[in-house]
């Protein structure tokens, strides 16, 4: 269970109330580096679920990944580290506000350590368009993936023009129990949009 405090900061979510049964071949670390993905949802645990794939996936691959939030928003540790990520190698960053999240993304990037840069955003709606450019830029130069994480409705726009993959999230249970977390792609400038992906797991004792 969340303890409670924890459970009163706005918008958090439960990483490991799905824990993972299959890695996706097309949601993966490999197809998203070098290019600025978003995954949204309407405070959906299947966004953050499957972002920890990502995270999970570039681990496996021994990418280097960092993890950037703001104050008031954040995953549960044991949750995480319930679903096989190791967070010793997991770069965590707290930025005052969702604003300075992409310049602390962009420092990291041009260090060129991270295969693997995740930017929490919360409902945060668009990110300046030089500020876009600039990761863009980056990320293709280090083939790092870039993938940003908002809270927002289905019919809502990207946080930015220059976002290539723009993906939204929903969650169902199936009848034996487990619970199934689709993708949609809402935008694609690599291949054709409207793709879909889902994933099976399995929830906590406590929800079984």
């Amino acid at each position: 269970m969340i303890p409670a405090a924890v459970n009163k900061i706005p918008g958090i979510t439960r990483a490991s109330a799905l824990t993972r049964k299959s890695l996706s071949r097309v949601w993966s670390w490999e197809a998203l580096a070098g290019q600025v993905s978003e995954i949204s949802g309407a405070a959906s645990p299947a966004t953050l679920t499957l972002s920890m794939d990502l995270v999970l996936d570039a681990q496996r691959q021994s990418e280097v990944v960092a993890w950037i939030t703001t104050k008031d928003r954040f995953f549960f540790p044991p949750d995480v580290v319930e679903c096989g990520i190791d967070l010793g190698a997991m770069v965590v960053v707290r930025a005052p506000t969702a604003a300075d999240a992409p310049r602390a993304a962009e420092m990291l990037i041009r260090s060129g350590a991270f295969g693997l840069v995740v930017l929490d955003m919360g409902k945060e709606t668009g990110i300046p368009l030089p500020m876009q450019a600039r990761l863009v830029k980056l990320a293709q130069q280090h083939h790092t993936a870039v993938l940003y994480v908002t809270i927002k409705p289905d019919s809502a726009a990207s946080v930015g023009s220059l976002v290539s993959l723009h993906a939204t999230t929903q969650m169902s249970q199936t009848p034996s129990g487990s619970y199934e977390c689709g993708i949609k792609i809402l935008k694609d400038k690599h291949s054709a949009p409207n793709w879909a992906h889902r994933e099976v797991y399995c929830g906590p004792a406590g929800l079984r």
